[in-house]
């Protein structure tokens, strides 16, 4: 067939095919489609919601204004000043030397008290001594306080432990323990001064000291 007559009827010169079949090949192949990556999931919620006072500013109870601050600073300052000074004059009258004539007196009431006891009542004699220097302790430690300045003589404990023996109280020309430490007769009590715990309360430790050595005389015999 001539090649007019094959362009008349619609077919195509046979020339043309091997030039179709190599622009198909020529075509580079479509990739592959493969599945899609799986998606990120989603940033969990949180499933406790913050406390209200970290979301919230705190509420406080008001500040102190600067002039109670001051205040107690100043009462602080005082209440130690007074502590100070009153630890230093006890540490004075503790360093200071006992007058030699009132220790005197003070041993003088305790040998008394010794010889007359010892042996016709050692356990009474020994709960003497005890109250003695519980009450001598007493005012010896806080000298400015009127309760240990005071001693009621019509006390049941006072009574039972301490007049019954001469020499505890007082003793008819002789200074007693009591007596030797500053306590004097007022109506029904023995009062030691105010002057006294001032000037002389250094004797006190001092008589203290003899104290325990007699009872720890009496407590090895009983």
């Amino acid at each position: 067939m001539a090649p007019q007559e094959a362009r008349r009827r619609g077919a195509a010169p046979v020339a043309e095919e091997p030039r179709r079949a190599a622009e198909v090949a020529a075509v580079p192949p479509a990739p592959l489609v493969g599945p899609s990556p799986p998606r990120e999931a989603p940033a969990a919620l949180p499933t406790q919601l913050a406390p209200m006072d970290v979301l919230l500013p705190s509420r406080q109870a008001p500040a102190a204004s600067e002039s109670d601050r001051r205040e107690a600073r100043e009462a602080e300052e005082l209440r130690r000043e007074r502590a100070e000074a009153e630890a230093r004059r006890r540490e004075a009258e503790r360093a200071a030397p006992p007058d030699k004539k009132e220790s005197g007196a003070v041993v003088q009431a305790l040998m008394l008290l010794r010889r007359r006891y010892k042996d016709s009542d050692p356990a009474g004699l020994l709960a003497c001594l005890q109250t003695l220097k519980a009450y001598i302790s007493n005012l010896a430690k806080s000298p400015l306080d009127p309760k240990f300045q005071r001693i009621n003589c019509d006390n049941k404990g006072f009574q039972s432990r301490v007049a019954p023996f001469d020499g505890a109280r007082r003793t008819a020309g002789r200074r007693a323990v009591l007596e030797a430490c500053g306590f004097q007769p007022e109506g029904g009590a023995l009062v030691v001064s105010e002057t006294f715990t001032k000037s002389k309360g250094p004797k006190l430790w001092d008589a203290l000291a003899k104290i325990d050595v007699l009872i720890d005389q009496l407590s090895r015999a009983t």
